[in-house]
């Protein structure tokens, strides 16, 4: 399983869509590209009812922001919670994210419930098949971005529960244009390279972006203040006392370890000492790590066009993506069991010892590496019949190749026996690991790796035009069908869980294929226009749309899910003046399991001593008091229980462009959304630290207390070795039970069932609004822009049965209001563009006295000189100059002591990056 693949030349890509063209005929008027709309089917209309928000490349050259992910966090309906490379875990499946890559979320509801679309088409997904990474595609090929913060299965079925985004490339560029951008913060480096090039000729066109880019690790000791676990979640000193030097646990009692000659043993004398002290030895869980991992992406986009006759025209677009990243995590961490044998335990206790320890001398911090390579082409034919109709049908296939490694990983049967030996080739747990010898090091390191593979196909036909003509125009209607088939096969190895570090253990995951069979149809019905307009309503307009989605999902020799869907959705746009418009729209939308839900799952054993071990469930159920073993089956599943979640949208909104004002365009949406059926794991250890939700999920059979022998063996045969599961079994798992046999000597209280499940309710509200006024001045033209939301509800439900409660405003949930305000100016080429961000202050109810997280101000900046036309010098023509300053007063996040290991901030709302200068310079030609 190659973890490490050679480069694709990134032209090439280019170069086959390119021939498509044929020869080029020499330079006329260039050809006429088409407008397509987000969140409708029908050509040349804006989508009726539903808010959009379009991002012109003009604008996105303003932020100074140099990629997709960074520009769409920007807008304030995206919330950061989510997959994230600042993160490896965290809400909504954050932990889950092993390639690294960076998603946008609407409304906070989950990456998977927002579309990504390329160009309204659906592009092959990354991260297990759970997003579309929008940095795929270069950023210079981006002519604009249109985000629909609205429910739109109805146009484009699954996922568009919160609404879609949309890159819209450009399909005509005349000329050349490069970009070189170079960005420096504490810390931390990135460069930006891209280029542009494009031709039209009188019968079609070719575009070609090409964008590497680059940035350093961050390292979490360049950010003491914000990575910082002196105290834990739970209010307790957080620094581990899995450390180098090490502890010994004696009873109750952590005492540190005293190697005074530092030999690696550990006399009488100095066990004797090291009884005596009080003081634990401690060390950081971010010793070495990185807070951001380094990130290197290539990416190609490319579009071509050549009409082949009068009327009928064909097209081709593609895109190439590889991104490879790098980061250190913490060292492995153990309670060692150092038996009398042990070469350097010269305590004289006959008595196995218990040692915490931290590997981070031994084989230094985890290493984590990998890659993932995503490409797409789509091809397609556009004919064009009398009076408007066209009809267009298109083909495209997709793959997206993920690999991961963590190195570093101990191998427990190796370390056993390394601690069972009396010779000096032990290991010793007595010293800060400079005694070792490198064989044995070498013995106990082994590797965990992950390997995903994720293809798309997908076939669309589609027919739009006008029926017939009303009093108020023209009658529009598009219908089309569509065959997708999408497939996820997945592997996992390890040197690390086998009997050595030479034998390697594979578990394929099952090779999942969804095939969905869809037909849509949009009617546009203008009832009142300008032929008919009467006082109070210049123009109103309805739109009908729904979409029929037939699923089904399967492994071999299984079906999982096989199932249909219809999402209609009624939209209304009624103009009672010239100047304002009054909108409104109503549907339903699904979203099926992701193909990353569907996987094995394994049972995890989790003892008393953890620090994941079942919290605070004394008294619930007659457990002993404090925290208790457990055993929970985590993962996915593959029995057929999964089904679509669904939601029901509606919004409200005015929109306002007074004649008396030019240059002055209002804007403001009411929105609701009910979401029901969400795929979760509502079974936690973490969730019996509530007593009625406690009792809620053995009530629902997700959790058992008190099992008997039998119970806790047919729970563990779940993942035993007849039964297909990730890794092999637990050694310790085995012959336990309440009455415990074998090599696990701990009672085991609690089984839990954490796998997905359908359980989750959320219903949330809340308005977005919109004020842009463009000034013209005798001293230049001004821009004053602001966009805000304010979320009024987010309750939320995690288990079927159980009450809504209000998450609004805490750690892992969507902040009740965020705004991103700007000032612009510009004169002659010369501009400068200021953007203040706002995040409201909100409260971490995940400590003990709940945190209160201070509201949180940035400034950006950007200045910029364009050179314009200059045809007497060749080096200044059309030149253009830019700095931009991200968080120009170097703002500290605000305490919000969150995560595993604590750290001091939250990824969510804040960047560990802090104050950023970036320069860029771009030439056309």
């Amino acid at each position: 399983m190659p973890l490490r693949q050679p480069r694709p030349t990134p032209l090439a890509l280019s170069i086959y869509l390119a021939a498509l063209s044929g020869a080029m005929a020499q330079t006329a008027a260039p050809a006429v590209e088409e407008i397509a709309v987000t969140g409708t089917r029908i050509r040349g209309v804006e989508a009726v009812g539903s808010n959009a928000v379009a991002i012109s490349a003009k604008d996105i050259a303003q932020t100074g922001l140099v990629t997709s992910t960074d520009l769409l966090r920007s807008v304030p309906q995206v919330s950061n919670i989510g997959a994230d490379d600042s993160r490896t875990s965290g809400a909504q499946r954050a932990v889950s994210n092993i390639f690294a890559g960076s998603a946008v979320n609407l409304r906070g509801l989950g990456v998977e419930a927002t579309l990504g679309l390329l160009d309204g088409k659906r592009p092959i997904r990354g991260g297990e098949a759970r997003f579309f990474n929008m940095d795929n595609i270069p950023a210079m090929a981006l002519r604009r971005v249109e985000v629909v913060p609205d429910g739109a299965s109805a146009i484009y079925g699954s996922d568009a529960v919160t609404g879609v985004v949309n890159l819209v490339p450009f399909h005509t560029y005349d000329g050349i244009a490069v970009r070189a951008n170079y960005g420096s913060a504490n810390g931390l480096k990135e460069h930006t390279f891209g280029a542009l090039g494009g031709k039209s000729w009188d019968s079609g066109s070719v575009v070609a972006a090409y964008e590497n880019h680059k940035r350093g690790n961050l390292q979490a000791s360049a950010r003491p203040s914000l990575y910082d676990d002196s105290l834990n979640t739970a209010g307790a000193i957080g620094t581990s006392t899995n450390s180098s030097p090490g502890n010994l646990r004696v009873g109750a009692a952590i005492r540190p370890i005293i190697d005074s000659n530092n030999d690696g043993r550990l006399s009488a004398a100095e066990y004797a000492a090291s009884l005596a002290s009080a003081t634990p030895n401690r060390q950081s869980n971010w010793l070495g790590a990185d807070a951001l991992p380094r990130q290197e992406r290539d990416s190609v986009f490319a579009y071509a066009e050549q009409d082949l006759t009068e009327k009928l025209r064909r097209y081709a677009e593609g895109f190439y993506s590889r991104r490879d990243f790098f980061r250190l995590n913490a060292a492995q961490t153990s309670t060692l069991t150092v038996p009398a044998s042990n070469f350097y335990n010269q305590s004289g206790v006959a008595a196995p010892l218990s040692v915490l320890y931290s590997f981070i001398n031994d084989l230094g911090p985890t290493q984590i590496s990998g890659s993932e390579t995503s490409r797409q082409v789509t091809a397609g034919l556009k004919f064009d019949f009398a009076k408007g109709w066209q009809a267009e049908a298109y083909y495209s296939d997709g793959h997206t190749t993920g690999d991961q490694r963590a190195n570093q990983q101990i191998n427990n049967a190796a370390l056993t026996a390394a601690l069972g030996n009396s010779t000096a080739a032990a290991f010793s747990a007595f010293s800060n690991g400079r005694v070792t010898q490198q064989a044995t090091l070498d013995s106990i390191s082994g590797y965990s790796a992950n390997h995903n593979v994720l293809g798309l196909k997908n076939g669309a036909v589609k027919l739009d035009g006008s029926l017939f003509a009303l009093p108020g125009g023209e009658v529009r209607f598009a219908a089309g069908a569509e065959k997708l088939q999408e497939t996820r096969a997945a592997l996992t190895a390890s040197t690390a869980s086998g009997a050595d570090v030479n034998t390697l253990i594979v578990a394929n995951q099952a090779t999942v294929t969804r095939k969905v069979n869809s037909a849509y149809a949009e009617l546009l019905v203008p009832i009142i226009g300008p032929g008919n307009a009467m006082p109070g309503i210049q123009r109103l307009s309805l739109s009908l749309a729904d979409r029929y989605d037939a699923y089904e999902d399967s492994v071999p020799g299984s079906k999982l899910l096989d199932t249909h869907t219809s999402n209609p959705k009624l939209g209304i746009t009624w103009q009672p003046a010239s100047d304002m418009k009054v909108r409104g729209s109503y549907g339903t939308s699904f979203r099926a399991p992701s193909l990353g839900d569907y996987s094995y799952g394994a049972p995890t054993f989790q003892a008393a001593a953890s620090a994941a071990a079942v919290p605070h469930a004394a008294g619930l159920f007659g457990l002993p008091n404090g925290p208790v073993a457990a055993v929970l089956i985590q993962g996915g599943r593959l029995d057929g229980v999964l089904k679509p979640e669904k939601a029901k949208t509606w919004s409200l909104g005015l929109d306002f462009t007074p004649s008396s004002v030019p240059g002055l365009n209002l804007a403001a949406t009411y929105y609701e959304i009910e979401y029901k059926n969400q795929i979760g794991t509502p079974a936690t250890s973490a969730a019996f630290t509530d007593a009625s939700y406690a009792n809620a999920l053995v009530a629902a059979g997700l959790a058992i207390a008190n099992p008997t022998t039998a119970q806790v063996q047919q729970f563990l045969a779940f993942g035993g070795a007849l039964t297909p599961h990730i890794g092999p079994p637990a050694v310790v798992l085995y012959g336990s039970g309440s009455s415990p046999v074998g090599p696990q000597n701990t009672p085991i209280y609690l089984l839990i069932d954490s796998r997905s499940v359908n359980s989750g309710v959320v219903k949330t509200s809340g308005w977005d609004f919109s004020a842009k006024y463009n000034l013209k001045t005798s001293v230049g033209n001004w821009t004053f822009a602001d966009t805000f939301t304010y979320v009024s509800k987010f309750r939320q439900s995690l288990l079927t049965g159980s009450p809504l409660v209000g998450y609004l405003n805490t750690y892992g949930y969507p902040l009740r209001f965020s705004t991103r305000a700007q000032v612009g100016w510009e004169k002659d080429g010369a501009s400068a563009n200021a953007f203040v961000n706002y995040a409201n202050a909100y409260s971490n109810t995940q400590v003990t006295p709940n945190l209160e997280i201070s509201a949180y101000t940035t400034l950006d900046l950007t200045l910029g000189y364009d050179m314009g036309s200059r045809p007497g010098s060749v080096a200044l023509d059309n030149l253009s100059f830019q700095l931009s300053v991200r968080n120009l007063f170097d703002r500290k996040p605000p305490d919000a002591l969150v995560g595993n290991p604590a750290q001091a901030f939250d990824t969510q709302n804040a960047s560990a990056i802090g104050r950023m200068f970036a320069i860029n310079v771009q030439k056309k030609w």
